[in-house]
């Protein structure tokens, strides 16, 4: 396999990896009764999702339930990465050691250019095995980072709709429980006549101070109103983030209407206005400021993108060390190459830091770390098991051939 059609089989995989994210960004919008359903909406969460709500019962916060999470999947996936760290580093030495035959086959048929290039691709085919076995782990954790990415995304809608479905619940109730009460209803109805006011002024008047009190809260008459409510039973905030299903960003504590009917459709005589009305007491509760904007400080977004360059740049010093053997043409194009994924990944991570949520954020941040620690302590390991791999192959293989090890 050739380096155009290894570009060309990475290049389908995350074309089919991204198609399938956006696939599960972009459900039908449903109605909001539909999408709770009979089972709370339970059926709406994929199976990462899942992991990380049974992961949420026993840590009760979800943004160290991430950070377990996170951690849980390194472990799981080490040595996936170790095979990746491995294969790369057999693919480098491999690569070096058919330099100097690359040499002789250019000067043996300098003037058989047809010669050259057969004689170079049975050489190259030597390296195919090498090569697979490098992009697939690669492939195996792109797929799993986007597999992820729209896991968590999921989960973040899911918990959005869920906790809107029941501060919406909490207000109903509690707006019907003050229409039979007459220490709101009654006395409101009775004040308004006795100010003069028309009958049907008079239960407006009392209608109005039903939803006062239902979303306000009331101390003196047992009302808690809907921004306690949502403090005392749906918030989820880590660190300086007010809500980890939101990005850490200038983002809206809670989605405006308009974002919200994004996901599902509300319905009822005047949904937007319920809306509205619940989000406003939300917004209340956020101690910035008192637009609900500033979600987070940025801070996250940020990290996860000088993570990645950090890790990306350790990384690349350490293969360059291993690549002193190489023809100066060849380390350039891998500098190049270098330099551009330099700017490429962090930018990437910045978009997904930016755009998505706080939780995935911290999935990002957590992740990177792990990884710096990761290479910096495994350098040693994957070089022994590297050399051992050479060993064994070269004690199977009788036949002569130059020395793989530098």
């Amino acid at each position: 396999m050739n380096k155009r059609k290894v570009i060309i089989i990475l290049s389908v995989v995350m074309m089919i990896a991204i198609t399938m994210l956006l696939a599960s960004c972009s459900n039908t919008i449903v109605d909001l009764d539909d999408y709770v359903g009979t089972d709370n909406g339970a059926s709406r969460i994929n199976l990462i999702g899942k992991l990380v709500q049974w992961l949420h019962g026993w840590v009760k916060n979800y943004g160290l339930t991430v950070i377990l999470f996170t951690v849980f999947l390194k472990v799981v996936m080490l040595p996936v990465d170790i095979w990746q760290r491995v294969s790369m580093r057999k693919n480098s030495l491999k690569m070096q050691a058919m330099q100097p035959m690359m040499e002789v086959l250019e000067k043996r048929y300098a003037n058989n250019p047809q010669k050259l290039n057969q004689e170079k691709s049975k050489l190259a085919k030597k390296q195919s095995a090498t090569m697979l076995g490098t992009c697939l782990p690669f492939i195996v954790t792109m797929v799993i980072f986007f597999l992820l990415l729209g896991g968590l995304t999921n989960y973040a809608t899911y918990n959005t709709v869920i906790n809107y479905n029941d501060m919406q619940t909490f207000y109903v109730s509690e707006y019907n429980r003050a229409l039979e009460d007459d220490n709101v209803y009654l006395a409101a109805y009775n004040a308004a006549l006795e100010e003069g006011k028309t009958e049907e002024q008079a239960k407006a008047a009392a209608n109005s101070a039903c939803v006062r009190v239902a979303s306000e809260g009331n101390a003196e008459l047992g009302y808690i109103g809907i921004g306690q409510y949502y403090v005392d039973n749906i918030k989820e905030s880590f660190l300086w983030i007010d809500n980890v299903w939101q990005p850490d960003t200038w983002a809206n504590v809670m989605p405006t209407y308009d974002e919200f009917v994004r996901t599902v459709k509300l319905s009822g005589e005047n949904p937007e206005g319920t809306y509205n009305l619940i989000r406003e007491q939300v917004v209340k509760t956020h101690a910035r400021n008192t637009s609900g904007s500033w979600n987070g400080l940025m801070i996250l977004p940020i990290l996860s993108v000088g993570l990645s360059f950090l890790s990306m740049f350790i990384n690349q010093r350490l293969e360059n060390k291993n690549r002193k053997g190489e023809k100066a043409e060849i380390s350039t194009q891998q500098a190049t190459t270098n330099k551009m994924m330099l700017v490429v990944m962090p930018l990437m991570m910045a978009v997904f830091g930016f755009m998505y949520t706080g939780a995935f954020a911290i999935y990002m941040v957590v992740s990177y770390a792990l990884s710096l620690l990761i290479t910096i302590s495994i350098k040693k390991t994957v070089e022994k098991m590297v050399e051992k791999s050479l060993q064994k192959a070269e004690a199977k293989d009788k036949t002569p051939k130059a020395n793989y090890k530098r």
